[in-house]
Order: C-alpha cells, then structure tokens, then sequence
C-alpha cells in the first residue's frame, strides 16, 4: 500500500522563530525634548501592552513513534463553535504568539478519552524531535496507541461526558464488516475488491445521552497492485429504535482514481463540544504526504451527521 504514512501524519517542517530587534533612545534626544518641553503637551506613557487572553482550544494527542506523543492544535472554541487556530504550515506573529501561549514546555492540559477526562498530557521541550514537533507526557489510563489518539483541552467543561469508549469487540467488528461489504456492494464495489476490505480501526463509544454505545469504523481495500488504495471507507452505525442490532447513519467513502489518490478517515475521538447532549466526532483526513482534522455533528432537526469543521491542509510539506 503506497500512502506514505497513512497512519501517523507526516511531520510538519521546522517552524521559523519571530525575533523582534529592540531599539535605543539617544541623550541627545532628551535634551532637545527637554528645551521643548513647555511647546509640547504633557507626556502619557502606552497603554502596556496586554497578554492575549487565552481561548478554549481543541488538541488531538496521538502516537508518533512507538511511546512517544505529540500535541496537535485542531481549533478554538467559541460559545461551542469551532475556529481556526493559526496555521503552523505558513509561521508568522500569530501562529509564533499561539505556541508561547498555548505550547510551551510544562504546559499541562486535560486529556479527553470518549468525552470524559481521563488524564493529563503535559508539553515538554522539543529538542532532539524531528521537525519541531511537540511532544506531551501523558498520565493517562488511557490505551493511546497507535490508531488509537483522544483529545486535550485547557477547559475542564469540555470533558464531562461518560467516557464510556473502548475497542469494539469481536462480534461488533464482524457486524461492521458484514455492515460494510453491503454498503460498499450497493455502491459499486465488486465482489473481488469486497475480498480485500480490511477494517483498519473500530471504536465503540456513546455519543448520545441514556443511549447505546455507537460503533464507528474505518475500512479500506488496497489496490490488486499493492500500490496504494482503491477505497477509504468509514461509518457510524448506532443502535436502532425497534432493538433490532446497528444500522449506519453516516457514510464516508472516497475512491481513489490513481494509486496517489487514496484517501482514509480515521476517528480522533468523540466529545460534546457544544454541550447540546450529543457528542461531535473528530476525524483525521489522511491522503497522499498530508493530512487534515475534520468534525462533525449530527443535525438536531434532520438528525443527519454533517461536517462542520475542517483545518486547512497539514503536514506542512
């Protein structure tokens, strides 16, 4: 399979520093100011210049190589809507004013597993990581691992959900991949490609309140080559109404044209950012050298899950 680093994203490039040269004031200056001093106005010194307030933000944490982890910025939260946070890939006064705020080494924030908080994750210095990445010690109970990555927030009312999120078992995989094969058949996949679906990750988690826990998977079917992917496929199923097992509710397929085109969905996590009761889903897009963060929500009229929120292309290549 030939998407490079499909799994962990690619590591961004080295992020510039802003330095700001500081400037001198001459004696001579002084004394001319000073034979002037009854022509000019009484002297008010600035306004000190203020620390930006610090905004709820939205991180994943996930493995980058085995027992190590990283920190990721996905969003600002305002009144339960997510923003853009600089953008890491284009480094200027902004983004360089968004790392000493919010990643400075010992900067602790709470990690979030299945919506609850379960744990912290703490920065720590990146000297001796590739690529300015940075790094984060976890005190978790958390199985981060691998395909499996949960969140971090600097606000505590971000994490009051259940947490009640665990692998899927081996009867709710079989059910997911049983659920895909028929997905997949009625939109065209062959019968030869269906021998080659994998499921690539399966989560159980609650998103709703007094209800069963949802089972969201990603799949994939890799070229006949060996080359790349053929389909990205991912799912949410929960449990329907009559008791009668999982049926889907939201659907992601991409079908790669080329064996550079492939795409995958992968779940981050599930949290209740906008506190309305049912938790909004954190993916990460991965394609070809590059990834991007995506959520979504699921409509509380239609009851239909959307996407509401995409970062700008990552990876930084």
């Amino acid at each position: 399979m030939n998407l490079p680093r499909e799994q962990l994203p690619p590591a961004p490039r080295d992020r510039r520093k802003l330095r700001i040269a500081g400037s001198g004031f001459c004696a001579c200056c002084v004394a001319v100011l000073t034979s002037a001093m009854v022509a000019l106005p009484s002297f008010r010194p600035p306004p000190k210049t203020l620390t930006p307030e610090r905004k709820p933000v939205l991180f994943v944490v996930y493995e980058y190589r085995e027992g190590k982890f990283v920190i990721e910025p996905v969003a600002f939260v305002r009144a339960g809507q997510p923003e853009p946070t600089p953008y890491p890939c284009e480094p200027d006064a902004e983004a360089a004013e968004f790392e000493r705020q919010y990643l400075k080494p010992g900067q602790t924030y709470e990690l979030i597993f299945g919506g609850a908080i379960a744990g912290t994750a703490t920065v720590r210095s990146p000297q001796d990581w590739p690529y300015d990445l940075m790094p984060v010690e976890l005190n978790t109970t958390a199985p981060l691992s691998g395909m499996v990555m949960g969140l971090a927030s600097n606000l505590k009312a971000f994490g009051q959900g259940n947490g009640e999120r665990r692998l899927a078992s081996d009867q709710e995989k079989a059910a997911l991949l049983k659920m895909g094969r028929r997905l997949l058949r009625e939109r065209g996949a062959s019968a030869v490609s269906l021998r080659r679906l994998q499921v690539r990750a399966a989560t159980a988690s609650k998103l709703e309140r007094d209800d069963k826990p949802s089972l969201l998977a990603s799949f994939t079917i890799e070229r006949v080559d060996e080359t790349g992917l053929e389909r990205g496929f991912f799912l949410i199923a929960q449990w329907r109404t009559d008791n009668r097992g999982y049926e889907p509710v939201f659907v992601w397929e991409h079908q790669a044209a080329s064996e550079v085109e492939g795409q995958v969905l992968d779940l981050v996590d599930n949290m209740d950012i906008d506190r309305d009761g049912v938790h909004e889903v954190v993916t990460r897009l991965a394609f070809y050298e590059n990834y991007k963060y995506e959520i979504y929500k699921k409509d509380k009229v239609t009851r239909a899950w959307r996407k509401v929120f995409e970062t700008r292309i990552l990876g930084c290549l």
